[in-house]
């Protein structure tokens, strides 16, 4: 509860600022998941966005439509210019999420973070330059 209260009373003012929103459903409000987006430092105007779903509610929308609306916020009324998402290769469910709310592949390369796997990128909006 400590930390959904931080994230409520977060500013997503600029760079650095993080906005965190639960997935809900419409029915008895169960919590299915969450979608982040990170407001990037560099280069400017863009965002990163990120979800957890509980794989018990697959298959039903719920995250594609959260990862939708959120990213047509972020177009659309925050004026960002584009919506990045990072997800290891292995991850079919979270590839196929990014090609269903209409993200393109941008890259693919190995992660910097010690793991060693290969990460995939996707944008949607302007894409960055080469």
């Amino acid at each position: 509860m400590r930390e959904l209260a931080a994230y409520e009373s977060a500013p997503f003012d600029g760079p650095g600022d993080e906005l965190v929103l639960l997935a809900e459903t419409r029915d008895d409000a169960s919590v299915v998941g969450e979608v982040g987006l990170v407001w990037l430092a560099e280069p400017d105007g863009v965002a990163e966005i990120g979800y957890v779903f509980n794989p018990e509610f697959g298959g039903r929308g719920f995250a594609t439509e959260a990862v939708s609306a959120v990213i047509r916020w972020a177009l659309d009324e925050r004026d960002f210019s584009r919506v990045t998402a990072v997800t290891d290769a292995a991850n079919t469910a979270s590839r196929a999420l990014c090609d269903r709310v209409g993200m393109s592949l941008v890259t693919t390369s190995r992660s910097t973070d010690g793991r060693g796997v290969v990460e995939c990128t996707y944008a949607i909006g302007g894409l960055a330059p080469a």
